[in-house]
């Protein structure tokens, strides 16, 4: 009787945790494309509709708030619009360790645009923010203008240093497969 296990590359459809992680990436992915498309949706709404800002405001809402209101409608697609292109991309990477092709150029590639595109996401957060104190009296009582979490900074530093463990794992395959 032998005490190794056979190697079997997993399959993401089988594995119970590739499967769940999956469905959890794709159920963010999507939701993320509807809250933009929701906000995408109000933008226009509040320019050309007057009568549907005045019911949802309470008001007839002046220009300002109408400028403020739509640059945070659009500051919101465009981080729905981020969001969904990294699951996009973090959907690629678990369906290939599934495939058992983990460490591949392109999943490198995957992970530092999941980077960038986390920064850009936490730079939209601060414009938000941003906005949202500036210009929205109501929510400056008691509140800093932006609560800025260190967690956020770490987690987009261990995504570029990821990226550079699938490199690594790249390398050390390709001079595996050399080695005699």
């Amino acid at each position: 009787m032998s005490d190794t296990l056979p190697l079997q590359r997993p399959n993401a459809l089988k594995d119970r945790l590739l499967r769940t992680t999956l469905v959890v990436l794709r159920i963010v992915q999507y939701l993320s494309a509807a809250a933009g498309a929701i906000a995408a949706g109000i933008v226009p709404a509040f320019w050309l509709l007057p009568n549907f800002a005045n019911r949802i405001l309470k008001k007839t809402p002046e220009a300002d708030t109408l400028m403020s209101n739509t640059a945070l409608l659009l500051t919101i697609v465009i981080s729905a619009a981020l969001t969904f292109v990294m699951f996009a991309h973090l959907v690629k990477v678990v369906k290939s360790v599934g495939d058992g092709n983990a460490f591949t150029t392109e999943n490198a590639i995957r992970l530092r645009k999941v980077a960038y595109l986390s920064l850009g996401i936490l730079a939209s957060e601060f414009v938000v923010a941003w906005i949202g104190y500036f210009y929205h009296e109501s929510t400056r009582d008691g509140l800093r203008w932006f609560d800025w979490d260190p967690s956020s900074i770490i987690t987009i530093l261990v995504l570029f240093v990821m990226a550079r463990v699938f490199e690594e794992g790249v390398r050390l395959n390709d001079e595996a497969q050399f080695t005699v």
